[in-house]
């Protein structure tokens, strides 16, 4: 009864490992260092892209993906209520504040449904800007949640 089941355990085949002791061997191992350098270059090329920024964790990349859409204090930005608290946590890192909306109990992930119905009844258009209705508050961003590796699929 005590067997552990993991929610993810890491696989590292004979590359990863020549890769982890070349970062121990030249003293960059989280947030620097040539081979830093080198997946951001590989990443730029591979989505066409001016620039790319390698984050040490999920959180600090979800941190710089809301400073750069540049949200303000006050805004509004929608999350799954099924989520790692990270998701919640860079929303209050930044200022805004959250709007969750439930899960679907088939998916697990956020019920595209429930945030239509949420927009359609709860919010209104201004200026291209989407608001609420009750405080006239802007709604800034949608945080998807994947989880347990599942796509969320929100197409309405």
């Amino acid at each position: 009864m005590n067997k552990r089941i993991p929610l993810s355990e890491p696989i590292f085949s004979s590359s990863e490992k020549t890769y982890v002791n070349k970062c121990i061997e030249t003293g960059w191992v989280s947030t620097a260092g040539k081979l830093i350098e080198k997946f951001e270059n590989k990443f730029k090329q591979l989505v066409s892209s001016k620039y790319a920024v390698a984050c040490n964790s999920g959180t600090s990349a979800l941190h710089l993906a809301l400073k750069s859409l540049e949200i303000k204090k006050n805004e509004i930005v929608i999350v799954s209520n099924l989520t790692f608290i990270a998701s919640v946590n860079v929303i209050k890192y930044i200022g805004a504040e959250p709007i969750l909306i439930d899960c679907c109990k088939k998916t697990a992930q956020m019920d595209y449904k429930l945030l239509q119905s949420f927009l359609r009844e709860k919010c209104f258009v201004d200026k291209k800007r989407c608001k609420l209705k009750k405080n006239n508050k802007t709604i800034s961003a949608l945080i998807i949640v994947h989880l347990y590796g599942h796509s969320a699929n929100i197409t309405m």
